[in-house]
């Protein structure tokens, strides 16, 4: 009986594992890195960077949050961009600041840095927004976009 439920759930985990993220690329202009510095200067917009992985489902569960209206209504305040962790480890490992976690989600000013006073003092994961919670997400969002560091 346990190996039966061991299989299905290492079967179940292989075949989602396979179902890519969803980041609504239909409706959020999502942007690499090196592209978007210079967008931020050019248009005077702050970043939002999610680092993420493929194999990870919580980055899955988080990139399903990017189709709720107001979550695509407040992306429009910033320059979008993603970073996978396989494929740019440079990057990942710039923006590793408590720890190599994803996903990780940082606002960034013009000059790429994050603006860190958006997030609660805790020791560990800080950059950790919910994965299934698209209210607190835009609300984040519509309160970074408004931010201004004294």
């Amino acid at each position: 009986m346990y190996k039966m439920i061991g299989l299905l759930l290492l079967l179940s985990a292989f075949c989602f594992a396979g179902e890519p993220h969803k980041w609504n690329e239909e409706a959020i202009d999502w942007v690499a890195y090196k592209e978007a510095t210079g967008l931020m200067k050019d248009k005077g917009k702050k970043g939002l960077l999610v680092v993420y992985a493929d194999w990870c489902s919580t980055c899955r569960t988080f990139s399903k949050q990017f189709k709720d209206p107001s979550v695509v209504q407040a992306s429009k305040s910033f320059v979008m961009i993603k970073a996978n962790v396989e494929k740019d480890q440079e990057l990942a490992q710039k923006y590793n600041l408590d720890g190599s976690y994803v996903p990780r989600t940082f606002v960034l000013n013009e000059k790429g840095e994050v603006i860190e006073e958006l997030y609660p003092e805790k020791p560990k994961w800080r950059f950790f927004l919910p994965s299934d919670n698209s209210a607190f997400l835009g609300a984040f969002m519509k309160r970074a976009a408004t931010f201004s560091a004294h």
